[in-house]
C-alpha cells in the first residue's frame, strides 16, 4: 500500500511517519514543485509569502492541481 501525500495525512500521522528517520545531513534541501531549491532563509520566506497569495486567491501551487 502506498501512503498518501501529507497534504492528505490525519492530525499525528507525519510525526508518526517522521519519528524514526535520520537527521538532516548538511546536504538536505528543500524544494518547490517547479524544482526551486529553497536554501536561504530570505529563499524559504519568498515561498511562503507566494503560498500564502495563492491560498487567499483560492489556488494551489501543486502542478497536479493545475492541470487542465
Amino acid at each position: 500500500m502506498t501512503n498518501p501525500p501529507a497534504a492528505h495525512l490525519e492530525p499525528g500521522e507525519l510525526n508518526a511517519r517522521i519519528k524514526d528517520l535520520p537527521p538532516a545531513t548538511d546536504d538536505d534541501q528543500s524544494r518547490t514543485f517547479d524544482g526551486r531549491v529553497l536554501d536561504t532563509n530570505e529563499k524559504m520566506l519568498e515561498f511562503l509569502a507566494e503560498m500564502e497569495q495563492a491560498r487567499k486567491e483560492g489556488r494551489s501551487l501543486d502542478p497536479v492541481d493545475r492541470q487542465p
